[in-house]
């Protein structure tokens, strides 16, 4: 005589959605996130796909990353000093179950940007001429940095820029025509990314709170000179 026996599968579930996060290189990051039978993947080491970086409380490679679990269901990832290349896709997954977020870590490998001008030494000019500002950053991520440049005495509207950016480099510069109007003036330039399209499984968020990327540049004020 035969008896049948069942097997229960106790499936994975996701009851804290992670964030996207900026930070700059050499920093500790935390991907939070909370829920049942967890796992943490990332998508920037293997070009070609996914790569196991937790199965619940197993954490594969110790010397990048920590794993904070608590009975309350937090099961946060830290990256320890996190590098340039370590940019891009990470994602919290529910084991056994559709029930999964991306997010994007942004990586910026310097607080400010470079920036040049081809002012003199003590930022003077003459009305007429024509002056360049540059503004440039290192970073990694699969989303698109940009820049927003701003004349600080002007309406407060964006200047319209040039973008020059290349793979992992954004750079933006704009060009003024000197007016006695400039006098005391100044321009800033600020990094930012567009709001990601809000899809399912994935964060939406801008980290619009990290100084990260956050920061404004403003070059020092001008001191305008006649022709005549």
């Amino acid at each position: 005589m035969y008896s049948l026996c069942f097997v229960a599968v106790v499936c994975g579930q996701l009851t804290k959605r992670p964030e996207n996060v900026a930070v700059l290189v050499g920093s500790d990051v935390t991907l939070r996130c909370a829920g049942t039978r967890l796992s943490w993947e990332d998508y920037v080491t293997d070009p070609g796909g996914l790569r196991a970086i937790s199965n619940e409380a197993d954490v594969y490679f110790p010397n990048e990353y920590n794993l904070i679990t608590e009975p309350t269901g937090t099961y946060d990832l830290t990256i320890k000093s996190i590098q340039l290349k370590q940019g891009g896709r990470y994602r919290c997954k529910a084991l056994l179950e559709p029930s999964y977020i991306y997010v994007q870590v942004i990586i910026f490998s310097e607080f400010n940007p470079t920036c040049t001008s081809n002012t003199t030494k003590n930022n003077e000019a003459v009305e007429g001429e024509y002056i360049e500002y540059s503004c440039e950053r290192i970073y990694k991520a699969n989303v698109t940095a940009k820049m927003q440049w701003r004349d600080l005495k002007g309406s407060g509207e964006a200047l319209k820029a040039k973008d020059e950016s290349s793979k992992g480099t954004v750079k933006f510069s704009i060009v003024v025509e000197i007016k006695p109007s400039h006098n005391g003036d100044s321009f800033t330039c600020q990094t930012y990314f567009d709001k990601p399209q809000s899809r399912k499984h994935y964060a939406d968020n801008i980290p619009i709170n990290n100084n990260a990327f956050n920061e404004t540049f403003t070059f020092p004020k001008l001191s305008v000179y006649c022709k005549y």
